[in-house]
């Protein structure tokens, strides 16, 4: 038995039953989009991380080891529950479907209180008006937990709210989401942010060539043929009936018409193993799915390296671009400058340059993967310095590059509407 996640909520599946259309069709392949994103296995690995499984234990025992002393304590105030990190990856429900880490950060800050509240919560709670009663203060956390106990929604208990007590962890997290979300959003990216830099950019930059490998497996096996066949063969918890053109339960339930979908996403996942699925329903009636595939042999073998001290790199493997376009921000740029005469923490940047902390993540994400910064832990935080070496390495590659004899293919960039820069 497994857990299935659709339209934000959680549902018991029994195994898949076979298709009952014995000459599958091609009705829905032009919907189908097979990415690599981080967008759900970051909150997966999360989960993984607080209820470790036998495919992850080597993983999860690295990845403790390098994370910060107050890591443990911020994720008590976010997601006290394991089981509320599937549902916060709702929180990105209406974006693009693959996003990038610093994309979902800013998702995440800048989005409304309310669509927020309403994307997560109704991941959780099912009745009629309950999240819109939450929200708007005309009832209770209590009262909306003792009423979908009472339509025996078995995700009250799953995610620890029943028994109900306001002083417990997880109501008081549920309760943050209802009367403070803001807070709580950028607690939430604060927290994701930390995980991320501290230990899962390390198993991102590892997992992703295997997942874009993965992915190109994927398009081969399904090569614009059946969706129905291609659900069968990845397991997935749910039919694609063919017949009555309808996405149906495991247990023959119907949920959605074929009509009603817009796009049908695959993403390979190291870390669904739970074999939870997205399906995002906006005003219209149109339905997104998302599938992310768990496939365990993913993490095999590769090292959690921890990122709070650069890492010394040879010159030939430096990257000028990606150097030269972290210095090519001014704002950046003078960062470097500051850095480089003194080693100072994050939020004595953010206070040096007026900004919020979420903006100086971002620039100093984009420094350290460019490699241009040492960091030494200290009792104020994490202090940051200019590594001239690395600097002067670069300009080194640079020069050896560009005066190179060997020609060089011209490479073109395009900007997106959101820069990432």
């Amino acid at each position: 038995m497994c857990l299935c996640h659709h339209d934000g909520r959680l549902d018991f599946a029994l195994p898949i039953r076979l298709l009952s259309n014995p000459m599958p069709s091609r009705l829905l392949a032009p919907l189908v989009r097979i990415d690599v994103s981080p967008r759900f296995d970051l909150f997966y690995a999360l989960k993984t991380l607080h209820e470790p499984a036998p495919f992850s234990a080597s993983w999860s025992k690295e990845v403790r080891s390098v994370l910060p002393g107050k890591f443990e304590s911020a994720v008590q105030r976010v997601a006290p529950h394991a089981m509320m990190w599937p549902m916060l990856a709702d929180a990105l429900r209406d974006e693009k479907a693959d996003p990038s880490f610093d994309e979902m950060i800013h998702i995440i800050r800048t989005r409304s209180d309310e669509s927020f509240q309403r994307a997560v919560l109704s991941g959780v709670f099912r009745g009629k008006g309950v999240v819109d009663d939450l929200i708007t203060k005309r009832m209770t956390l209590r009262s909306a937990v003792a009423a979908e106990a009472a339509q025996q929604n078995a995700l009250m208990s799953i995610v620890g709210l029943t028994p109900f007590r306001e002083a417990q962890a997880t109501a008081t997290a549920f309760e943050r989401i209802v009367s403070t979300p803001k807070e709580y959003r950028n607690d939430l990216a604060d927290v994701l942010e930390m995980f991320w830099d501290s230990a899962f950019t390390s198993t991102w930059k590892s997992l992703e060539p295997r997942m874009q490998q993965r992915a190109a497996r994927m398009r081969e096996e399904f090569a614009g043929g059946s969706v129905a066949t291609f659900a069968h063969e990845q397991r997935l918890p749910v039919v694609f009936d063919e017949g009555s053109r309808t996405v149906t339960s495991s247990r023959g339930a119907k949920l959605f018409s074929f009509k009603s979908l817009r796009a049908i996403h695959f993403l390979p996942s190291a870390f669904n193993d739970s074999r939870f699925w997205g399906a995002y329903t906006d005003k219209s009636g149109s339905t997104k799915l998302y599938f992310p595939i768990f496939d365990a042999t993913l993490i095999d073998g590769f090292v959690v390296l921890p990122q709070t001290r650069t890492i010394s790199r040879p010159t030939n493997d430096l990257d000028p671009a990606l150097g030269f376009r972290a210095l090519g921000d001014t704002t950046r740029y003078a960062m470097a400058s500051l850095l480089a005469k003194s080693p100072r923490t994050s939020v004595e940047l953010a206070k040096e340059f007026k900004v919020s902390k979420a903006t100086i993540s971002h620039h100093v994400r984009l420094l350290r993967g460019a490699g241009l910064l040492d960091e030494e832990q200290t009792e104020h935080g994490v202090a940051l310095r200019l590594d001239r070496a690395a600097l002067e390495a670069l300009s080194r590659a640079a020069a050896e590059e560009m005066f190179s004899s060997v020609e060089h293919s011209v490479i073109k960039r395009t900007r997106t509407a959101r820069s990432s820069e």
